[in-house]
């Protein structure tokens, strides 16, 4: 029987299939890690929080129990939410009604809208 000196191989086709889907997954993962990252960056910072004014740069805190407390040895103070955009601020005997909003997780705080003093996190 003749046998050829040299046997033809059948050219395997190369497994692309396995490695795109590892690259897939990959890419995936690292996407989803941007958007987590990017949305807890972009977490709503409360109003209880470390504040420091941009124009003085005063130090204050809200507590969770409701107390306004500055770095430097001013009167603490007490607030209470009375809607979303106003609290009601009490230091010694006198007591304020004040506005106050979060944007791009700055604190913009005053006595009305014109008077609005803005703080950034600390």
């Amino acid at each position: 029987m003749y046998q050829p000196k040299y046997v033809l191989k059948k050219k395997r086709k190369p497994h692309y299939r396995g490695t795109i889907t590892v690259l897939m997954i990959i890419g995936l993962l690292v996407i989803s890690f941007f958007c987590l990252a990017f949305l807890k960056q972009k977490e709503a910072i409360t109003l209880v929080h470390t504040w420091q004014s941009e124009e003085t740069g005063e130090v204050l805190t809200f507590t969770k129990d409701g107390k306004v407390t500055f770095k430097n040895n001013l009167p603490e103070g007490v607030y209470r939410i009375i809607s979303p955009n106003t609290i009601e601020y009490t230091v010694g005997n006198m007591s304020f009604q004040m506005i106050y909003t979060i944007e791009d997780n700055k604190l913009h705080w005053g006595i009305d809208q014109e008077h609005l003093e803005i703080f950034s996190p600390k």
